[in-house]
């Protein structure tokens, strides 16, 4: 996964960071595809949303099922370290090529376009 790169985009390893973030945290793919960056204080971060489809198919975030989905996850400093070089990756790119979208409600996991990824079911 590490060497996937994307055809548009060399060296924004998206898809070897959500599979290392989620095997290391745990989550649920939807609760991390909801995260956002401020959602990331110190060495922890705040499940407090996840994505989900409306009626018509369409992609949104919504608010977790039962309050004990609610938590706080502590991050080792292995992967603190890979998401710090994630972002600064993504922050690059969003600064040096009109292609790449900025997602503006601070999205972790986003595509060159800005939008939330998806799982298809």
């Amino acid at each position: 996964m590490k060497n996937y790169k994307l055809q548009r985009f060399e060296g924004y390893q998206l898809y070897y960071m959500l599979m290392y973030f989620l095997s290391q945290t745990g989550l649920r793919i939807s609760e991390a595809l909801a995260l956002r960056w401020t959602d990331i204080e110190g060495n922890k971060v705040t499940v407090e949303r996840q994505t989900s489809r409306d009626n018509n198919n369409r992609l949104k975030l919504t608010t977790l099922k039962n309050t004990s989905s609610y938590r706080i996850i502590r991050l080792n400093d292995d992967l603190l370290r890979e998401l710090k070089k994630f972002k600064l990756k993504q922050n690059e790119l969003i600064l040096s090529d009109k292609r790449f979208q900025k997602n503006e409600e601070g999205i972790m996991f986003q595509n060159y376009l800005g939008n939330l990824l998806y799982v298809n079911r």
